[in-house]
């Protein structure tokens, strides 16, 4: 069985990968203020430049780049959103109480729960989405944004069941599953929201809590001791969230030293051919400082050989450094 992380673990281990490739290619002063999308349109424009777009291994190289890079925008989004949703719900006037970033089992898995709001009128399963872009959730409840698709009706139906399923035999019959309630809610209000489903409620940070406050002002179903009650039995009830690695961090690590490799064979090649034509102009066969190495020059005059050398040869060496975890 594979060894499974917790998403802020996932998220550590990512970031330090981040950096070593980073490392590997930039000079450190200067890596530390980039990112991985920073990395890949270097790589992009040397590839180009050398015509290696082709090459099996640049190819799976970008896609675990972009796949990493996605992944770490995704975790650091999606803490983002959570915070901005328990901001804005703690605003909630009157009893409630909430439980934020929980899970619960769900037969042989679980599910996870961004917000959980105990209230007088009941209990709100919160949703949260911080997307930068448009979403369209469809008449059969499929959310889609870009490349994002997520099936909002299935997915609130389990959550809201795997809650009541939790919590059932220790309501008192103070409440049914009908008083549980799925919401969807969005924090960055740049993004435009079409609804065509109409079956989960679409929230914003300064509605929800108004929407909350109206439904308990009509229907009271719990006393606070039962919120309390109900609190307890779902920390009692609550799992561990974790999951696989989404990437094989060495196998990033061997794609990045092989494509290094390729750059500088093709660079030498290069430089043979112009030296061969009689047009090579290098003057000093010094190696170039870090600040020529990275350099991005408009073409690849035979100086530039020297340059991509040295960044195939990288800061130091990529397995000096230890991976963290």
């Amino acid at each position: 069985m594979s060894k499974t992380y917790t998403n802020e673990e996932i998220l550590e281990r990512l970031k330090s990968l981040e950096g070593l490739l980073l490392e590997r290619v930039f000079e450190t002063s200067y890596s530390e203020s980039l990112r991985t999308y920073d990395l890949i349109d270097h790589l992009r424009s040397k590839a180009h430049d050398l015509g290696l777009e082709g090459e099996d291994t640049y190819t799976a190289l970008i896609r675990d780049l972009e796949k990493l890079s996605s992944t770490i925008g995704g975790l650091i989004n999606g803490k983002r959103g959570e915070f901005l949703a328990a901001k804005s719900l703690r605003c909630l006037r009157g009893d409630s109480l909430l439980l934020s970033n929980i899970a619960l089992p769900n037969g042989d898995s679980f599910e996870e729960y961004d917000q959980v709001l105990i209230a007088r009128s009941g209990i709100y399963v919160i949703e949260v989405k911080n997307y930068r872009n448009d979403v369209v959730i469809d008449d059969g409840g499929i959310l889609r944004c870009g490349l994002r698709s997520y099936n909002v009706g299935e997915r609130m139906r389990e959550k809201m069941h795997a809650l009541w399923d939790a919590i059932q035999f220790s309501s008192d019959g103070c409440m049914s599953e009908e008083d549980v309630h799925g919401m969807l809610l969005f924090v960055n209000n740049d993004a435009r929201v079409t609804d065509l489903f109409h079956r989960v409620p679409v929230m914003r940070c300064g509605q929800i809590v108004y929407s909350i406050e109206d439904a308990t002002r009509c229907d009271e179903k719990l006393s606070w001791e039962d919120m309390v009650r109900i609190k307890s039995v779902l920390l009692a009830r609550r799992t561990a969230a974790e999951f696989p690695m989404p990437l094989d961090e060495n196998r990033v690590i061997s794609e990045l030293e092989d494509f290094l490799d390729l750059v500088e064979v093709e660079t030498a090649k290069d430089a043979a051919e112009s030296i061969a034509a009689g047009h090579n102009e290098v003057d000093s066969p010094a190696t170039p400082d870090n600040h020529a190495r990275h350099s991005q020059l408009p073409s690849w005059a035979p100086a530039v050989a020297a340059v991509i050398s040295g960044l195939a040869i990288g800061a130091g060496g990529l397995f000096l450094h230890a991976m963290k975890g």
